[in-house]
């Protein structure tokens, strides 16, 4: 359990549980997309075209997930680091 709001330890627990949840959400999502990546370049030729499919499709997915997750983070953030990634997405 977090430590009450007001204490000195309550930033730093609540920090470490967001830090874990985000980390373990990309972790998974970063796992699938390499497995899935990695058996498609290893036995493409092995693999029926409905199973590639299937596969390119998680990885397409995961990848979205990623992003929205990582761009929810930066939102979430201090101002400035929000326009920083504005004007970056703006240059793309």
């Amino acid at each position: 359990m977090a430590p009450a709001k007001g204490s000195d330890n309550a930033d730093i627990s609540f920090d470490d549980d967001l830090l874990a949840v985000v980390a373990h959400s990309l972790l998974n999502s970063m796992s699938v997309i390499a497995g899935n990546a990695e058996t498609l370049a290893d036995h493409w030729d092995a693999i029926d075209a409905e199973t590639r499919v299937d596969f390119l499709g998680r990885i397409v997915t995961q990848s979205a997930h990623v992003v929205g997750v990582l761009t929810d983070l930066v939102r979430s953030g201090r101002p400035e680091l929000v326009e920083a990634l504005e004007r970056l997405q703006k240059e793309l």
